[in-house]
């Protein structure tokens, strides 16, 4: 049988605030770069733990996906592979990537990309950029 429930393209959920803020992009993530290549995603309200009993140990947040379709030509694979491998060593510099995977490294320099910064420091647009220009490969 057919299901006759339609697709919603928006969704709104409560999320341990630390999640929420990589979720919105407040600090970067791959989390944040993936969701966001898909959602647009606003920050709805604050939730105190307070409001909630039994009282939990962290504050939360309630955010809303609304799906969109501007980067449908993106292939989620190639930014699976871009994303892992770049934010792997988080707090190191992109110029780590040199020893582990230097055929990269050299791709993101003549993309013009500064190797002295780190992964949470590029633009989630980047990202997008890099995984539309076969860099994974």
């Amino acid at each position: 049988p057919r299901s006759t429930r339609k697709e919603s393209s928006a969704a709104s959920d409560v999320y341990k605030r630390q999640v929420a803020e990589r979720i919105t992009g407040v600090s970067y993530s791959r989390l944040g770069i993936f969701i966001q290549a898909r959602y647009d995603v606003y920050k709805i309200i604050n939730v105190s733990r307070n409001d909630f009993s039994p009282k939990p140990k962290v504050e939360s947040q309630v955010i809303k996906l609304v799906a969109h379709n501007r980067l449908q030509n993106i292939d989620l694979k190639k930014l699976n592979i871009i994303t892992k491998i770049m934010f792997a060593n988080r707090r190191k510099k992109l110029s780590s990537l040199r020893k582990t995977h230097p055929d990269l490294a050299q791709k993101l320099l003549a993309y013009g990309i500064d190797l002295n910064l780190r992964a949470e420091e590029i633009a989630k647009e980047t990202y997008y950029q890099l995984a539309l220009e076969d860099l994974a490969d």
